[in-house]
């Protein structure tokens, strides 16, 4: 990466997010366990319209998010995942709470246009990235140096306008 905008590849890092198979119980554990309590929890699913190994796929997806302190928590529940990132690390049956990755978030546009121009895919494969819409995301898939994904994100003045509604704890 060869960008002076964003040159440090844990700049920006700010989420934590986990999958679930069940975005209720896991806000459960949450508020018991670790006294966060106060999650914006979307209405609906979401679809966002990814690449995935070259092939456009739809992701359904359940979010909530809660911010603790300068960090945020993100909870998935895939309703349908058609790159199959999410699903794949919950078991068959039972509940599951399960890491997931980082998020690193650009701030203006031109940072993650250098970020992205810059990035190496050889070293750092892209698992997923966004195909549609106002914002952009893509992860990396680092989890065989890291064991996670990083994902990283700029988002268009109408997300980062939800993300400043998320409740602190």
């Amino acid at each position: 990466m060869n960008s002076s905008a964003f040159n440090h590849y844990f700049a920006g890092l700010f989420q934590f997010a986990y999958v679930t198979n069940d975005i209720e119980q896991a806000k459960k554990v949450f508020a018991q366990q670790y006294g966060i309590s106060k999650f914006l929890t979307l209405p609906e699913a979401v679809a966002s319209e990814v690449y995935h190994n070259g092939k456009q796929v739809t992701n359904l997806l359940k979010l909530a998010f809660a911010n603790v302190a300068h960090n945020q928590i993100e909870l998935i529940e895939p309703v349908s995942d058609g790159s199959g990132i999410y699903a794949e690390v919950l078991p068959d049956s039972g509940f599951a709470l399960v890491f997931h990755h980082v998020a690193c978030r650009h701030h203006e546009r031109e940072e993650w246009d250098a970020f992205r121009s810059g990035l190496d895919e050889k070293i750092h494969p892209v698992a997923i990235e966004s195909a549609s819409g106002p914002s952009s995301f893509l992860y990396l898939d680092e989890r065989k140096t890291l064991g996670h994904y990083l994902e990283y994100m700029w988002l268009d003045p109408v997300s980062a306008q939800m993300f400043a509604g998320i409740p602190n704890n």
